[in-house]
């Protein structure tokens, strides 16, 4: 598989489990309260993103630091790792906590109350 079918792979995959979240929150009339914010969207790049660190981890934990070529490719891997921590998970975690504790008490208007 070339990295250009990986990528094409990881979209339609992002792009059918953001589908699926829209489809499970409207379920529940969930509704983000700015209209700049996309819970489904916020939720499926995180795990698009914790996928992709996982997978530049596994590149990384089979090579030798001590061998410096395999140094410098573990230092690309975990450029990549960076990138999606920092930027890619830390933007859509912190507006996906903005609406968490809404979409809890949404599911829970839901769920059998257990003081009856």
């Amino acid at each position: 598989m070339t990295e250009e079918s990986e990528w094409d792979d990881a979209i339609s995959v992002n792009v059918a489990q953001t589908i699926a979240i829209r489809a499970w929150l409207d379920k529940l009339g969930f509704r983000e309260s700015a209209p700049e914010e996309n819970f489904a969207v916020d939720l499926a790049d995180i795990l698009a993103a914790a996928s992709e660190i996982e997978r530049q981890l596994k590149l990384v934990l089979v090579l030798d630091p001590r061998n410096p070529e395999e140094a410098n490719r573990a230092l690309l891997h975990l450029g990549i790792m960076d990138a999606h921590l920092f930027t890619e998970l830390k933007g859509h975690l912190a507006t996906l906590e903005l609406e968490w504790a809404a979409f809890l008490e949404r599911v829970a208007d839901f769920a059998p109350d257990d003081a009856e």
